[in-house]
């Protein structure tokens, strides 16, 4: 295990150990008054076992090129971009970044605003591990049309890939308030607060993306909305 998993995981214990308690150092839930500290730390030991809480990433493979979202094809094909951005999403598909780039420069020399080569060149850049220039190019897609949904799901698996669960929160909240009944977004909050420590938000987000799961495109967010639910479920009946 390597040393900053190792210092996340103790973090994670103490943070769910302060949890019990409010800011007086008095103990916050009325079942837990009366327990021995001992107990109490072996309680917070059990609410964060350390292969899901080190292992947020889940299954998701990053290096597996569908597995990200872009538009394979111009929407207007009469478009003078057409041909060249089409050309891009080939070469990005054969897995030639170099010439998916080129190509994409090529249509942003002529529409800065292009919403899908943005998003697209976003792709590029995560896939590259250019992290923060990949979030500014899907943080300039959504500006162009704040309801086209790529650039908030690459801006989701960004911050899966990074565990940056606050930024998570933001994109799911983001694109709620723009379909307030979207399963993926639901998911996403959820998955969020799960490992922000907020287990009561995390199942009522989860349970509502449950309600919404005939929208789920991609069976791995279903097994992963599965996975979720089990755990927070489990994470509640300990804690409370």
């Amino acid at each position: 295990m390597q040393l900053h998993n190792i210092i996340a995981f103790l973090g994670n214990v103490i943070a769910c150990f302060a949890a019990h308690f409010n800011a007086d150092g008095h103990i916050r839930h009325s079942r837990a008054a009366g327990v021995p500290l001992p107990l109490l730390i072996i309680l917070a030991l059990l609410t964060v076992s350390p292969d899901f809480a080190l292992a947020g990433r889940g299954d998701i493979d990053f290096e597996r090129y569908s597995n990200y979202f872009y538009d394979r094809y111009y929407p207007n094909s009469e478009s003078e971009f057409a041909r060249i951005y089409d050309e891009a999403v080939r070469s990005f598909e054969k897995k030639d970044l170099r010439k998916a780039l080129f190509y994409l420069n090529n249509v942003l020399k002529y529409d800065m605003f292009c919403r899908e080569a943005l998003n697209l060149y976003g792709v590029v850049l995560l896939i590259e591990n250019k992290h923060s220039d990949a979030k500014e190019f899907f943080r300039r897609a959504v500006f162009g049309d704040r309801k086209y949904k790529n650039p908030y799901m690459n801006l989701g698996l960004l911050a899966i890939k990074t565990e940056s669960w606050r930024d998570l929160e933001a994109v799911a909240t983001d694109y709620l308030n723009v379909d307030a009944g979207d399963f993926d977004a639901c998911l996403g909050l959820g998955m969020a607060a799960f490992h922000l420590f907020n287990y009561a938000d995390s199942e009522a987000s989860l349970d509502r993306a449950w309600a919404l799961r005939d929208k789920c495109e991609r069976e791995e967010f279903l097994d992963a909305l599965r996975e979720y639910r089990s755990r927070v479920k489990a994470k509640n009946r300990r804690l409370y």
